[in-house]
């Protein structure tokens, strides 16, 4: 697999993100993105960086396909990198509005939202 093709499969296989997406969170224009990925341009150390600081990408694989693709994290980053791709979401998305207004909650909403799953899941 070459560079340009390891940066179609991170964006489109693994991430699920269109070009545009992909490159607003990175500051990169669609059409730098798929430049790139059809071999048009090669890709710049800036921006391989910017992907693998964004994205948690290992820059060993994505320069030259050595090891897995993405960095190990520990179970708060990967929730936190879930988070974050949940609110990159179009703006107007249920899963986005779900996400903000859970980490809007204060602590007694929290709680009420607790006792609520309790009663439902019969938790004790």
């Amino acid at each position: 697999m070459t560079e340009n093709e390891r940066l179609r499969h991170l964006r489109k296989d693994i991430l699920n993100l269109t070009f545009q997406r992909f490159a607003e969170r990175i500051g990169y224009t669609a059409q730098a993105i798929s430049e790139v990925e059809h071999g048009r341009n090669s890709m710049t150390p800036q921006l391989c960086r910017a992907i693998c600081h964004e994205y948690g990408v290992r820059e060993a694989w994505l320069r030259d396909g050595s090891g897995p693709p993405m960095q190990d994290l520990d179970r708060e980053a990967e929730l936190f990198e879930a988070v974050g791709r949940l609110l990159a979401d179009q703006p107007e998305s249920f899963r986005r509005r779900v996400v903000k207004m859970v980490l809007s909650l204060t602590p007694e909403e929290w709680e009420a939202v607790e006792k609520k799953m309790r009663e439902v899941f019969e938790i004790e």
